[in-house]
């Protein structure tokens, strides 16, 4: 089977998280923030810890279904090319299905890279309590949460254009939720209750899991961004007083200064091949984030032009494409900014008063490794970063004036 044989290939287990993972994270106030995204993941099937059969099972299920509803739905926007304000209208709607199929695709066959983060996030992560400065504590604290509430904020707008999408049509009588194109008589009695129950049913499941996956992957990226912060106090302090009550704190004995410096240069390691793995999960899906989001924006915008009857519905679904679109370039500045603040953190350990030959030797080695950005990018074109942020909505609004012009001239 593909699937098996893909996690074969990545030579990594996939580890069953049990309770007490939930207990562990729950008591650091950087790590809990995975939490709520974690509850709803393991409802819907979606949470990356196990290969139960009967759970794989389901997951192919899932995953084949959306992909039936995606043919048909986007088959509709190719056959009604010519009528464009209908086309748009499904064609926003085709984003989103699209976006399901893709953090489907991640959950299920990156699932044993997902599951190793999470592990060392879980047994590997310094804990924010033992920073030197609880302002520190608290400013990394509210970033966290800021983060999170930002991704559950997504849910309102989300939610408001779901129960118009999938309650109008059938309020109404006007046809089904997604506009489709089926090789079969879809509005006779019968078919059509049982089709536009489909549609329903997926349509929410999707919006379930587009929204609860990100509520899940940015937190857990701010959480490694963090990290990089925890590592630089660390690492700075590491010459001084204050560095004997940290390292009580994470080892719970007294740690010389030669294994500390070893203990970090192999947290450092953990965190590089971290940022490595995240941009292997997501560097398609920001490529593809991008591209939707064009999309998605520009044939909402036009729909709310020329069809204000639309205006709630195309409203609320722009803003929620904003939204999560900033969560994503939001995380992954702070990743970057983050993991090039290494350097600095490195070349203010106060080194020139160490006497260890063997630390100094190494210190050119860390400065050199860490003056590489650690970015994650689309497909390797671009970054993800507020300026990649700005050049999206300036695409989108390129693509909105030439949509616009074409329907002027119609």
């Amino acid at each position: 089977m593909e699937y098996k044989r893909l996690l074969q290939e990545s030579g990594i287990p996939v580890h069953k998280l049990p309770k007490a993972f939930t207990s562990d994270l729950s008591k650091d106030a950087a790590k809990r923030c995975i939490i709520p995204g974690k509850w709803i993941l393991q409802t819907i099937l979606a949470w990356p810890d196990t290969d139960n059969p009967y759970v794989v099972a389901a997951n192919w299920f899932l995953f084949i279904n959306m992909i039936v509803v995606e043919i048909f739905h986007a088959t509709y926007t190719v056959v009604y090319r010519a009528d464009l304000g209908n086309a748009l209208l499904a064609l926003a709607t085709v984003t989103t299905t699209l976006e399901g199929l893709v953090r489907f695709q991640m959950i299920f066959f990156k699932k044993h890279l997902f599951n190793d983060i999470l592990h060392k996030i879980w047994k590997k992560f310094w804990p924010l309590s033992v920073l030197s400065s609880t302002k520190e504590v608290e400013i990394l604290k509210r970033r966290c949460y800021t983060t999170l509430g930002l991704t559950i904020g997504c849910y309102g707008p989300a939610v408001i254009c779901n129960v118009v999408l999938t309650l109008g049509p059938y309020l109404t009588g006007d046809g089904l939720i997604l506009k489709s194109v089926y090789p079969f008589e879809w509005n006779t009695t019968y078919a059509y209750e049982a089709v536009y129950t489909w549609q329903y049913f997926t349509q929410w499941y999707i919006l379930i899991l587009v929204n609860t996956f990100d509520s899940f992957a940015i937190p857990m990226m701010m959480i490694c961004a963090v990290q990089f912060v925890v590592w630089q106090d660390i690492f700075r302090n590491i010459f001084t007083v204050g560095s004997k009550k940290q390292r009580l704190a994470l080892f719970g004995k007294e740690v010389n200064d030669e294994e500390m410096i070893s203990i970090c240069l192999e947290q450092q390691n953990m965190l590089f091949e971290i940022c490595q793995k995240l941009e292997e999960i997501f560097s398609f899906a920001i490529l593809f984030q991008f591209g939707n989001s064009i999309l998605a924006l520009c044939s909402s915008c036009v729909i709310l032009k020329v069809d204000q009857s639309k205006f709630f519905e195309m409203f609320t679904f722009a803003v929620a494409h904003m939204f999560q679109l900033f969560n994503y370039c939001y995380v992954g500045s702070e990743l970057a900014v983050q993991s090039e603040n290494m350097a600095v953190a490195i070349y203010d350990c106060n080194w020139q008063d160490s006497d260890d030959l063997k630390f100094k030797k190494v210190l050119p080695f860390m400065l050199q490794r860490s003056q590489k950005v650690r970015n994650l990018t689309a497909a390797g074109i671009t970054p993800l970063d507020f300026i990649s942020y700005v050049k999206v909505l300036r695409i989108s609004f390129s693509f909105y004036t030439l949509l616009d012009t074409l329907f002027d001239s119609e």
